[in-house]
């Protein structure tokens, strides 16, 4: 059974843009995510941008998002974006996530480590 997909927001901490007053701001990206990793608040997923930050950005081709790395219990590793810079996965406070496999089992992975995002040319 499919469980479906979200387009949500993944803000950048590489990437700046200008925002209605001007000012500096960390950009915004749309992903599409599983519905049941958008569900879980500590990877950051925001469903509605800010009003003032432009929403219309295109990912750089190479850019890799910040993800955090973990574990399952039978030792295969797996690895999920975190959003912001502020969510618990992220910052430590949270240190496992569920996932639903194949076959539709729902699955924890425990953090084993992270990686920032990374943009080139």
């Amino acid at each position: 059974m499919a469980e479906g997909r979200t387009e949500v927001w993944y803000t950048s901490d590489l990437v700046s843009v200008y925002d209605d007053t001007g000012a500096a701001v960390p950009a915004l990206f749309k992903f599409s995510e599983p519905n049941n990793l958008v569900a879980q608040a500590s990877l950051g997923w925001i469903s509605t941008p800010p009003a003032t930050v432009p929403d219309n950005l295109r990912r750089p081709r190479r850019f890799t998002p910040r993800h955090a790395i973990g574990i399952d219990p039978s030792g295969k590793r797996h690895r999920v974006i975190c959003a912001t810079t502020a969510c618990d996965l992220w910052t430590g406070a949270a240190s496992t996530w569920t996932f639903i496999d194949n076959f539709g089992a729902t699955i924890t992975a425990t953090v084993t480590g992270r990686a920032g995002e990374k943009a080139t040319d």
